[in-house]
């Protein structure tokens, strides 16, 4: 198993609380702490009209004084639409506002290429693993 593909919890050693709205959700959502000002964000499934409240449900919630970057995990996403494209937009400028560093993490080709046509890879630092992502901190 490469770093790449071992889950967060082995990589930082929290073990990520997994969120869905139920077991037949299309997308999952597992969030996990580093440290008390590094915040993880991992996605799997669809990001589409149907999933993205759960989605926005997770991530503004935990845009806290006390966050001083935050890493979205997008490798395990079979498909980012409008809305989810629209989320990550919105995520960038609130974190921009509160001088929160958004990092994405992106492997696959679909998700590459919806971040490329909307511009929100000009806009937030994309990584191609999770260890790159976590490393910018250091």
């Amino acid at each position: 198993m490469t770093a790449e593909s071992r889950p967060i919890d082995e990589l930082t050693g929290v073990v990520p609380d997994w969120i869905t709205t139920r077991p037949d959700a299309s997308v999952r959502v597992a969030v996990g702490y580093p440290d008390p000002t590094r915040l993880v964000i991992t996605v799997s499934g669809e990001v589409d009209a149907a999933s993205i409240d759960r989605l926005q449900e997770t991530v503004w919630p935990r845009l806290s004084a006390s966050v001083r970057s935050v890493v979205v995990d997008l490798t395990a996403v079979g498909f980012l639409g409008i809305p989810g494209l629209q989320l990550l937009t919105q995520a960038h400028m609130r974190c921009q506002q509160r001088g929160i560093g958004l990092r994405l993490v992106v492997a696959g080709h679909e998700v590459a290429h919806a971040l490329h046509i909307s511009g929100i890879d000009a806009l937030v630092d994309c990584y191609p693993t999770l260890v790159e992502a976590l490393d910018r901190d250091r």
